[in-house]
């Protein structure tokens, strides 16, 4: 598994008066660190993105991939923001699997 950490922000399409929602976004990046020692052959990353509302219904999803080889690698998605609760991803790497849960701050 390659060294990762997850981060997203909002952007929003008017003020928190009268916004339509539509509108929002939620920009998400995975973030393969860079690993020094890393002395194997290129490795698949895969991540399934999910935005997850209250209720656990998956509002949007995407599907990002692509080749770690020890240096730092950026997977992105633009997802619509519609009453966003957390980010679910699936994450494989090499023969290795997890999944991240992030709760989205509204703050």
């Amino acid at each position: 598994m390659c060294p990762y950490r997850v981060s997203y922000r909002h952007e929003y399409s008017r003020s928190d008066f009268g916004r339509d929602c539509s509108e929002d976004k939620l920009y998400f990046t995975l973030t393969c660190e860079q690993e020094p020692k890393f002395d194997q052959d290129p490795i698949p990353v895969t991540a399934t993105v999910q935005v997850i509302d209250t209720v656990e219904n998956v509002l949007d999803s995407r599907e990002l991939s692509g080749m770690y080889s020890g240096e730092e690698m950026l997977l992105r998605a633009v997802m619509r923001d519609e009453g966003t609760e957390s980010i679910r991803v699936n994450l494989s790497a090499g023969g290795a699997k997890r999944v991240l849960l992030v709760t989205v701050d509204r703050k």
